[in-house]
């Protein structure tokens, strides 16, 4: 067992393993492999472009789940389906 936050007893600290470490720097090479053939051809300029349309693209996906859980919400407090 994981010993407790002494801050929050509810909580536990989780602490990475050498195994996590290597799989992490793994991962990261994977990711940035990854990222270079997906935006092969494309100038610094588009790069830019298209990290920030994906930013835009993911700040409406999570603004729609906070409003999708706060209408859930509120109809979990005044007993609608």
């Amino acid at each position: 067992m994981w010993p407790p936050s002494p801050t929050d007893k509810r909580a536990s600290l989780i602490e990475p393993t050498a195994a996590s470490h290597a799989l992490r720097r793994e991962v990261e090479q994977v990711w940035s492999r990854l990222e270079d053939l997906s935006t092969a051809g494309l100038s610094d300029d588009e790069r830019t472009a298209a990290l920030h349309t994906l930013e835009r693209l993911e700040q409406n996906l999570v603004q729609a789940a906070a409003e999708a859980a706060d209408v859930a919400g509120a109809a979990d407090a005044s007993g609608e389906e």
